[in-house]
């Protein structure tokens, strides 16, 4: 039987999304807050792996589409960062909710 995840995962993935946002602002862009952003992908994404989800199959796709964005961000300060960070925020949301889609 599927089942929708649990309310700690939902706070969780909201809380990846706030920071994604957040690290699109020269204020909030360090590199704690970037490796903060990869401890929170990587949890939840070993979490759908492990679980019985709805829309598993969309949910583990838009996390490792979040973990590609992340690889490849090396300078928040730039152009390609922010854009990266726009796109880690709209998969993360796919992620949270199981509903549309995500270009990797």
């Amino acid at each position: 039987m599927f089942h929708d995840p649990p309310e700690d995962y939902v706070r969780k993935l909201r809380a990846a999304e706030d920071l994604a946002a957040r690290l699109q602002k020269p204020d909030w862009a360090t590199q704690a807050n970037l490796e903060k952003l990869r401890d929170y992908t990587r949890e939840a994404l070993d979490f759908v792996r492990s679980q019985r989800l709805t829309f598993k199959r969309k949910r583990q796709d838009a996390l490792e589409v979040v973990e590609q964005h992340l690889e490849r961000i090396h300078d928040l300060g730039t152009l390609d960062a922010r854009w990266r960070l726009e796109s880690i925020f709209f998969a993360l949301r796919v992620a949270r909710t199981g509903r549309g889609s995500v270009a990797a």
